[in-house]
């Protein structure tokens, strides 16, 4: 078909598919810069759907892209048009409501706001129903299971990941079934089934090489974590070097999690160095997840280095999250910081 004798709508909606596409290969620049040009070629014919996927798309990729801000205002946006969103078919409304608010509580719990995250989560899972696109459900049970793993309630989050799992086998998409196998080992390693996790992280990473999908080995961020709680540090340090040149996003998470490894080799300078680097990132993101373990660390670490002015700036900063509405959990890293053996050099 000659280009004459396509469309704009077409144009758009083939621009929007490559957007998409852009984002799961990890190319978060060019996945932005064709969500922003079918919003401005957009203008003219005013056409809701393609306005919401390309707002949905141009959201995720900035969040991996670590521009948290824009991410919002851009979520904001999105959130405006599809309220806007009448007279269109029921299907297709469902399935740009299922999607964009499934990648919203997917973003908002990465934020440290796992309840909302699961509210979000669960009212999409509705509209995901209504779309009957079954790779729609089957995402969204994924960041259902997801939220439940935060939060804690591993049963719940295996029973997700299995109806998850179930249909992603049955559609044969391997970045579906990546992520499936993902959110399993999130249950198996709270068990402590450490050659099931393995199994299972290396299985995520081989469907997520098989499909060129980069965007999924942000995840090698996990197997860091795994491979450092088992002590391995070197094979630790290397996925985790491998997830910060996937994503600028996870600068935040990853060089904490590198300090962490560092420190329990007792290298205090390096653990010093990648805690601070995670400090920065956290405060200009407003994070509220990673930041408190961050603190706590280096609250331990300037013990253990002697400087206690240190010790308690961090520490301050830390009862000041604590006393934040809705992160009561903060408040447990903030006792236990007051209380750990360590506390004879608050006094000093």
């Amino acid at each position: 078909m000659k280009k004459k004798d396509i469309s704009k709508e077409a144009e758009l909606s083939f621009l929007i598919l490559k957007s998409e596409v852009e984002l799961y290969f990890g190319n978060f620049d060019e996945s932005i810069r064709l969500a922003d040009l079918v919003l401005k070629k957009n203008e003219g014919l005013d056409n809701l759907l393609l306005r919401v996927d390309a707002l949905t798309w141009r959201a995720v990729s900035l969040y991996w892209n670590g521009r948290i801000s824009e991410c919002l205002e851009t979520i904001e946006k999105g959130r405006t048009t599809i309220s806007a969103a009448k007279n269109l078919p029921a299907k297709a409304i469902a399935k740009r409501k299922a999607q964009f608010q499934t990648w919203q509580a997917l973003i908002v719990i990465q934020l440290g706001d796992f309840e909302k995250g699961l509210e979000l989560a669960i009212e999409a899972s509705s509209f995901a129903e209504r779309s009957e696109y079954k790779n729609v459900i089957c995402f969204n049970l994924v960041i259902i299971g997801e939220c439940y793993a935060k939060l804690g309630e591993h049963e719940r989050c295996k029973e997700y990941a299995e109806k998850a799992l179930s249909i992603a086998t049955e559609l044969g998409n391997k970045f579906l079934l990546a992520f499936c196998h993902l959110m399993l080992t999130r249950v198996f390693n709270w068990i402590r089934e450490s050659e099931k996790v393995e199994e299972l992280f290396k299985k995520s990473l081989s469907f997520a090489e098989e499909v060129g999908s980069k965007m999924l080995f942000v995840f090698k961020n996990d197997f860091g974590n795994f491979y450092r709680n088992n002590f391995q540090f070197d094979k630790a340090l290397k996925y985790l070097h491998e997830a910060l040149e996937v994503a600028p996003l996870l600068r935040y998470m990853t060089n904490a999690i590198i300090g962490e490894a560092y420190y329990m080799k007792y290298d205090l300078e390096q653990a010093r160095d990648y805690y601070l680097k995670s400090l920065k990132f956290c405060e200009e993101m407003n994070d509220r997840y990673v930041l408190p373990v961050t603190l706590s660390g280096l609250i331990e670490i300037s013990i253990e280095l002697n400087d206690f002015t240190k010790a308690k700036k961090y520490l301050n900063r830390l009862k000041e999250l604590s006393e934040e509405p809705g992160f009561e959990r903060i408040d447990y890293n903030y006792r236990y910081a007051s209380i750990s053996p360590e506390s004879k050099w608050r006094s000093q």
